[in-house]
């Protein structure tokens, strides 16, 4: 008899938990710092990833750095940073290293440099350069590393590196290996085989010279048996040749055995025991035996397969799919599960494509307003949800295409789905998308083909995931150009096309038959009945129009009362509520095109920013204006043809952060400058005009790339930038430099007005409810109600349902109300504005707190000052500190003043207190 002690269960959960910690730890000094820019995601299927020694890592190579994963959670541990280039190959010593912990990673760069890692800690242990970029890399021999240098494509040649100390790796003697037109390098063992564009040459170390074999088609992927038995060389035509024994060093002539599944081109091969896997632009991974050709596939991938990674025990595999996701298989028998490692979404390109010179017309970055964080389409397939950490939330991705099926790569783009617009709702609960595609059956009767508009309501369940609603095929008969959503109700869109009409889509009831009579006899509704009445769609409200002109651009205003659409040559303003026109913006000409409209309000007004473009010749005039909607009168003109050189679409993006001023982003796209302005009111201008300045001009690495997209983040001092490398970099303004312009050449002067009629004192207080007919010339038909004089978007917005529910919750009973104090407070935290503040003084440091001077407060001297001090006041009024610019310009009244100011509003010499107890007494 044996005695078997067993730790308690709660240390095994102990033990499991710290192990798990301990694996995932990441490596010191690695995490952004407050002024770094951070890379959030990018191409992680360019390049073969690599696995460990014990198979519980995964490095890919993604931009300038190398991802590390943790195989069982399949989380983000660290990354290898920094890199002078782009990191171009990634393999692990598949044993404990001199110099390492447990294993060493190895990095290349299109650079020429070779880095050394430990692959538990992430710390850099050694590195060597080259003069040439690097193709591949291998480590399959205990004390010398492979090195394939050259261009892919070109010439290419093996070097090898001594790593018996990884701290000082020593280069070697050349393999006499080289190609003209490099391809694919696959190593095992001492053996090395490298593609060229007729065959393939391999090597082995103590040969003198390397071996060619011909190939009838051109050939595109390689793998070299570990156990030296064979090479496996896949070509263009989808046939893989498999040559036995051409690794022994004998002239016996090699005749290669042939094995044909795949309908396109070979993209990858990799040995796995005594199967050889192989995988291409059908989506399905094979697992052949090469022994007796026994076949197995695992298919619907969702996209082509570029590269294969297997670890040292031959259990684990990862996949690279072309939509920028890895597939983790953890057994290769049974039934097939993968896991997924989810990147940024990007285009799906061919293998021999350069993604680099991708660009995308639309927006990628989309800003949510009710919910924190941005939403990203960069390929049109899917829609990725980012926190204001720049995170990406993968689970709760929307795929549009969810097909069973993949394209061909040489199918026309034209063919698919495309996500042509895009909007959210207040909440992000709602999504509407419009998509388009080139019908394939009328191409063969027009040459232009005729375009299928699908427009679609998805809708969030409780689990955190869209499921579509409501598809509608006939919403508009031409390419839809504007999508909308309101900026404070829930259920209501906007779309206009280049038909020129506008539609407004709100979600309706859909009442049947039987629930539109009084019920039974009782006068109750059945179970069916409610049902039926309980069934939603989307429905067409309004639809208007516009002189037959398509519409180009639109927005809402901030408060969500009036609707602004961009035509040729025109910016018309139109009631959001009943879709009547209110006012129209003509431009300096008819052919004046507006590229883009936002609302925003800053400097204490409602302002309609547009970017127009013409074209006069071969000057081409390009400006930012700006509108008062209080006034009907432009407020500020930027030159954006002299703030932004050079030609190309411009991208205007505004902060939503802008009571102090109008904090803009412009760019060009694809360009590498990125420039911040903002708008203030200016001393010199005369009053009602405001002034553009420039802050600040991005000069940081990612910069380097042109510039596709960028978004505000919440904190407004750090910025989303989607680049032409389809790379997504979180960026610090800090880091910007400074940048002396002329920013009185940009401006152009405005045109004189007519000053505004003086209002009463309290219309001035409060904002009285007056027509701009001041503002407008005489015979316009449209009187614009003046908005009243709001700073802030709730103030603006008035007594609305969703910000009432945030003061008196409407479900509370009346006698169960929080007491008026509490109400106060909530009323202020909803509608009302802070001023800014300072860092508070001594006598505001909160207790508890270490504070100079905290001792002191016992003495008699200091109570009796606590004692006199007021501490009603705010804190940018308190004893010691020193009141901000805006606030020297405040008027503080007393109560007298304010019973002046009532009594001569309302016409009686009574004061306010008697003005109200009469009128309760009525």
């Amino acid at each position: 008899r044996r005695l078997l002690i067993l730790p308690p269960l709660f240390s095994c959960w102990e033990m499991a938990k710290a192990k798990e910690r301990e694996e995932e730890v990441q490596q010191p000094g690695q995490n952004r710092g407050a002024s770094q820019s951070l890379l959030v995601g990018g191409i992680q299927v360019a390049h073969a990833p690599a696995f460990t020694a014990k198979g519980t890592r995964l490095f890919v190579p993604c931009s300038s750095v190398a991802l590390c994963f943790s195989v069982k959670t399949t989380r983000l541990l660290g990354r290898l940073t920094p890199h002078k280039g782009h990191v171009t190959a990634v393999c692990c010593a598949q044993s404990k290293t001199s110099g390492a912990s447990e294993s060493a990673v190895v990095t290349g760069t299109d650079s020429g440099e070779v880095k050394i890692w430990d692959a538990k800690s992430l710390v850099l242990l050694g590195n060597i350069s080259f003069a040439d970029p690097i193709v591949s890399l291998a480590w399959t021999v205990q004390e010398t590393l492979f090195v394939c240098v050259g261009q892919r494509g070109g010439l290419a040649w093996l070097e090898q590196v001594q790593v018996s100390d990884t701290s000082a790796p020593q280069r070697l003697e050349a393999a006499p290996l080289s190609v003209s037109h490099s391809g694919a390098f696959a190593a095992a063992g001492d053996a090395a085989a490298l593609l060229d564009q007729r065959g393939f040459r391999v090597w082995r170390r103590g040969w003198q010279s390397s071996k060619f074999y011909g190939q009838s088609h051109e050939p595109t992927a390689v793998c070299v048996d570990p156990l030296l038995r064979y090479v496996a060389v896949g070509d263009v035509k989808g046939v893989v040749w498999t040559w036995w024994g051409i690794l022994d060093d004998d002239n016996v002539k090699k005749v290669p055995a042939r094995w044909h599944w795949h309908s396109s081109a070979v993209r990858t091969l990799l040995p796995c025991g005594p199967l050889c896997l192989s995988g291409g632009n059908e989506a399905v991974l094979c697992m052949r035996n090469v022994e007796d050709d026994n076949l197995n596939t695992v298919p619907r991938f969702p996209g082509p397969l570029r590269h294969l990674a297997v670890c040292a025990a031959a259990n684990r595999i990862c996949v690279s799919v072309a939509e920028n996701t890895l597939a983790l298989i953890d057994e290769l028998h049974g039934f097939i599960k993968p896991r997924w490692i989810h990147g940024i979404d990007v285009p799906i390109a061919g293998p021999d494509e350069k993604v680099e010179a991708g660009h995308q017309d639309g927006d990628v970055l989309h800003s949510l307003a009710g919910a924190a964080g941005v939403a990203m389409t960069a390929s049109g397939r899917r829609i990725q949800f980012l926190d204001n950490s720049g995170s990406c939330n993968y689970s709760q991705s929307l795929r549009l295409d969810r097909g069973n099926y993949v394209q061909p790569m040489d199918a026309d783009a034209g063919h698919k789905w495309t996500l042509l617009q895009i909007a959210f709702s207040v909440s992000a609960k709602h999504i509407m998308t419009c998509e388009s595609r080139r019908s394939p059956a009328a191409d063969r009767f027009h040459n232009e083909g005729v375009r299928t508009l699908a427009l679609k309501w998805w809708r969030r369940g409780e689990d955190g995931q869209y499921e579509l609603h409501s598809l509608s095929n006939s919403a508009h008969v031409a390419d839809v150009t504007v999508a909308l959503a309101h900026p404070n109700q829930e259920h209501c869109f906007v779309t206009g096309a280049s038909d020129g009409t506008f539609k407004f889509w709100d979600l309706k009831n859909i009442k049947g038959e039987a629930s539109k009579t009084e019920g039974g006899q009782d006068g109750k509704q059945t179970h069916v009945e409610q049902q039926q009445e309980h069934k939603q769609c989307w429905q067409c409200t309004m639809l208007g129009s516009w002189r037959n002109r398509p519409v180009m651009c639109g927005c809402f205003a901030t408060d969500g009362s009036i609707l602004a659409l961009g035509f040729s040559g025109f910016v018309v303003l139109f009631e959001a509520s009943t879709g009547r026109e209110l006012h129209v913006f003509p431009l300096h000409k008819a052919s004046d095109k507006v590229d883009s409209l936002r609302s925003v309000i800053a400097c204490g007004r409602l302002l309609l920013v547009a970017s127009v473009c013409s074209n006069n010749g071969e000057a081409r005039c390009e400006d930012l204006l700006v509108w008062d909607l209080m006034r009907l009168s432009i407020a500020a003109k930027l030159d954006l043809a002299k703030a932004l050189p050079r030609r190309g679409p411009i991208l205007v993006r505004v902060a939503s952060d802008n009571y102090a001023g109008l904090r803009l982003l412009l760019a060009r796209r694809a360009s590498k400058e990125l420039q911040l302005w903002q708008l203030t009111q200016s001393d010199v201008v005369p009053d009602g005009a405001l002034v553009f300045k420039q802050e600040v001009r991005l000069t940081s690495e990612p910069v380097n790339q042109g510039i596709l997209d960028f978004s505000f983040l919440e904190s407004e001092q750090r910025l989303l930038c989607w680049t032409s490398r389809h790379e997504l970099w979180d960026m610090d303004i800090t880091e910007a430099k400074s940048m002396t312009v002329d920013t009185a050449a940009t401006q152009p002067p405005l045109e004189e007005e007519e000053t505004e009629a003086r209002r009463g004192k309290l219309a001035r207080l409060v904002g009285g409810r007056e027509t701009a007919a001041d503002a407008t010339q005489q015979g316009d038909a449209v009187q614009l109600v003046r908005l009243q004089l709001r700073t802030t978007p709730a103030q603006q917005a008035g007594i609305v349902p969703h910000l009432i529910e945030k003061i008196v919750p409407p479900h509370v009973p009346s006698h169960m109300l929080q007491p008026p104090s509490m109400i106060w407070a909530g009323l202020l935290s909803v509608f009302g504005k802070t001023l800014p503040t300072v860092a508070p003084s001594t006598a505001q440091a909160p207790a508890g707190k270490d504070r100079p001077g905290a001792d002191a407060l016992g003495s008699p001297g200091s109570a009796k000052k606590a004692e006199d001090e007021d501490n009603h006041l705010p804190p940018w009024l308190a004893a010691g500190s020193r009141p901000p610019a805006e606030a020297t310009r405040c008027e503080f009244m007393d109560a007298d003043w304010m019973d002046q100011l009532v009594s001569d509003a309302l016409g009686t010499g009574q004061p306010a207190e008697e003005v109200a107890t009469a009128v309760t007494s009525e």
